[in-house]
């Protein structure tokens, strides 16, 4: 990741480098650290051989889809795959997840 540095104010990358595997914030808005949690997010699950997927939780639909949106920008910038599997509603009031996958080499094969 350290090649990717100049994409970064110190702090976000301060936040991506911080090893802990669970992160909570509070920011401040337009400070650029779901930008740099996104990058963060496509670097950790594209890695070969990861073994478990990203979770982040946002406070509503609009903020989900956007997050999304910057993963898959990232997976450009990365080339990396990223394919947009869609929203997944769990509870039709209030709930719902949207989710992408990631691969860090080859696609999958077509089985």
């Amino acid at each position: 990741m350290d090649n990717d540095r100049k994409y970064f104010l110190p702090y976000q990358y301060d936040w991506i480098t911080d090893p802990r595997p669970l992160k909570i914030a509070e920011k401040s808005r337009q400070i650029g650290i779901t930008f740099a949690d996104a990058y963060h997010s496509v670097r950790i699950a594209s890695n070969k051989g990861a073994r478990f997927d990203v979770f982040v939780s946002s406070r509503d639909k609009f903020q989900a889809k956007l997050y999304i949106e910057d993963c898959k920008n990232w997976g450009q910038v990365l080339e990396i795959l990223t394919i947009d599997l869609g929203e997944i509603v769990f509870d039709q009031r209030h709930n719902a997840f949207s989710w992408c996958r990631l691969w860090g080499g080859s696609p999958p094969s077509a089985s």
